[in-house]
C-alpha cells in the first residue's frame, strides 16, 4: 500500500480544515436574522427636538422620548435602542422610567443615572412595555466629544412583541444636539436644531 508523502497529506488536512471552516462560516452567515422589521407598536410623534451645551464635551442624560404603545398593542420586550446618525455623541447608558415618574420628559440634566429624575428607572433592554397612559421615559446617557457640535437625528428602538421571537424596530426623527464651545452659543444657549 502507497501513502502519500508527509507534504502531501499537510496539504489535505489544510485544504480539509478550509473546507470544514467555510461550511462553519456559511452556516453562521445563514443564521443571521434579517433587518427587523418596521414596527407599529408605538405612537409615533411629529420630528421634535432640542438641544443643550456641555462646554468641553461630557455625559449628559437626554430625557425626550416617551414610549408609549398604540391602542390594542401587545406588551413589548426592548431589545435595542441606539442613536440615528449620531455625530461627537457617544451612547453610553440606556434605562427606562416608569408611568408614575414624577417627571413626564426633560430635555437633558447632566450625569447619568439620572437619580434624581427617576431613582426606580430599570436597564432600558430587556424591559417589558405595556399600556400606560403615560408612556415610559426613555433615559439615554450621551457622552459629547470635546469641540464638536455633536448631534442626532434620531432615536431607534428595537423591540419583540411578548410571546414572539421576531425583531421589529421603530425610528422616532428626535433631532438632539450639543454644543461643547462657548463659540457656538448665542445668547448664553445652544441654538435649537432646525427641523
Amino acid at each position: 500500500m502507497k501513502f502519500p508523502s508527509k507534504a502531501r497529506a499537510g496539504a489535505v488536512g489544510v485544504a480539509l480544515m478550509a473546507g470544514v471552516t467555510l461550511v462553519a462560516a456559511a452556516l453562521v452567515w445563514h443564521q443571521r436574522p434579517a433587518n427587523p422589521a418596521v414596527g407599529h407598536s408605538f405612537v409615533t410623534y411629529p420630528p421634535g427636538g432640542g438641544s443643550s451645551h456641555s462646554i468641553g464635551g461630557g455625559t449628559l442624560t437626554v430625557g425626550l422620548q416617551v414610549l408609549t404603545l398604540r391602542r390594542g398593542a401587545r406588551p413589548v420586550v426592548l431589545t435595542g435602542v441606539e442613536l440615528v446618525q449620531p455625530r461627537g455623541l457617544t451612547l453610553v447608558g440606556r434605562r427606562l422610567a416608569g408611568p408614575s415618574r414624577a417627571v413626564y420628559q426633560f430635555l437633558s440634566v447632566p450625569g447619568f443615572p439620572p437619580i434624581e429624575y427617576d431613582p426606580k428607572s430599570v436597564a432600558a433592554v430587556g424591559a417589558t412595555i405595556d399600556a400606560a397612559k403615560r408612556g415610559w421615559l426613555l433615559l439615554l446617557g450621551v457622552r459629547a466629544s470635546p469641540s464638536t457640535y455633536a448631534k442626532t437625528i434620531g432615536i431607534r428602538v428595537e423591540y419583540k412583541i411578548a410571546g414572539t421571537s421576531a425583531v421589529e424596530e421603530q425610528t422616532s426623527p428626535v433631532t438632539f444636539v450639543v454644543c461643547t464651545e462657548r463659540s457656538q452659543l448665542v445668547n448664553g444657549a445652544c441654538p435649537p436644531p432646525n427641523i
